[in-house]
């Protein structure tokens, strides 16, 4: 007999996925939420956002354009997991890869990877106003918005620019490890009220233990205030071992195995690693363990890698985090919550040691 999270490897619609999560219902514009009854006990603080002014600078300056359609359907939209049939909650990153990267769904996973279906509108169509309606369905009270900063686009300003008045989002900054003007611009950052700093090894092109980026980590973490990086590989080896070599270069830029040597720098600081280390789990839990001062989100995490981290490490070193908008936050609200059994884990995961890490007020 097929368990739930075997038959979710068949799925046809988002139909099937209904009918298999009780926690969930479909929006009007064709996205999943979490029933209120599930939620509605807990305050949520999502620590992984990103929206239109935070991230424009990935985009081609052609797209550089905010679109407001609140009609979209994110889920359809983004690269992950792509197509509907590509959708398994058991999963990281609530997807099944294909076994070959040399065929037609390998090839259109890769596709989808380097964001040339739909995720372009998808960032375009991911405002500010949007995010905050989105936050509402799922009873999120606060989320932290992350730029990503390339040599010639400046996301951080965008985002800060956009953001004021709107206080239930809190901004992180940004910085390439090769622009120039740091300490200037991390002076500037901090005075506009940032709350943390994000890296982002994949994007910027940099080796997480280059040692301009261990440079720019310890440069930040004068500041005192935390530091996100994506970390992990976020392809399982299978697939990234078919790969071209330009794509498995992209990947390996925040490989574990690359972030002892940056940690060593920092050991008291306050660091986050994005995603659960993605494919890499059970290196991050061996990071974890080495390194007292170290935290992660649980984005793109399956609930019994979040059940792991709670045995390995403790729920008191789990933030919640989505990813929004490449990924729904209805999953990883669902994660967690099948990853717990009691109050104190979830309050834990879902709020309060994001409210200690930001030094945000008790409620």
């Amino acid at each position: 007999m097929k368990t739930k999270s075997e038959d979710l490897n068949i799925v046809q619609s988002k139909r099937d996925i209904l009918n298999m999560f009780p926690e969930l219902e479909l929006t009007g514009f064709g996205d999943f939420a979490v029933r209120k009854e599930y939620v509605q006990d807990y305050e949520i603080i999502d620590f992984h956002t990103h929206t239109f002014p935070s991230v424009s600078g990935m985009l081609p300056a052609l797209f550089r354009r905010e679109l407001d359609d609140g009609q979209a359907s994110f889920f359809d939209l983004s690269c992950y997991p792509g197509s509907v049939s590509f959708f398994n909650f058991s999963k990281v990153g609530y997807r099944c890869w294909p076994e070959s990267f040399w065929s037609f769904p390998g090839l259109k996973t890769a596709f989808d990877l380097l964001g040339f279906n739909g995720v372009i509108t998808l960032v375009r169509k991911a405002g500010n106003k949007r995010l905050l309606r989105d936050m509402e369905l799922g009873n999120i009270s606060y989320a932290v918005v992350l730029p990503i900063n390339s040599i010639y686009v400046d996301s951080t300003s965008l985002l800060l620019d956009s953001i004021s008045g709107y206080e239930r989002l809190i901004p992180f900054a940004s910085l390439h490890p090769l622009e120039s003007d740091i300490e200037v611009k991390i002076k500037t950052y901090v005075s506009k009220g940032v709350r943390g700093f994000k890296i982002n090894p994949h994007i910027q092109a940099v080796d997480f233990d280059d040692e301009k980026m261990i440079d720019l980590v310890k440069r930040l973490a004068e500041t005192r205030l935390p530091i996100i990086s994506c970390s992990g590989l976020a392809v399982p080896p299978h697939y990234l071992g078919q790969a071209p070599k330009f794509l498995r270069r992209s990947v390996e830029t925040q490989n574990l195995n690359r972030y002892e040597k940056v940690l060593c720098q920092i050991p008291d600081h306050p660091f986050v690693f994005a995603h659960g280390g993605v494919e890499q789990n059970e290196e991050l839990i061996v990071l974890m363990k080495k390194f007292p001062n170290t935290l992660t989100d649980i984005s793109t995490q399956n609930s019994d890698n979040i059940k792991r981290l709670i045995e390995e490490v403790g729920s008191q070193r789990l933030l919640f985090g989505s990813d929004y908008p490449f990924f729904n936050q209805a999953f990883p609200i669902v994660s967690v919550l099948r990853a717990t059994d009691n109050q104190q884990d979830r309050t834990a995961i879902f709020s309060e040691n994001a409210r200690k890490l930001l030094n945000l007020s008790q409620k």
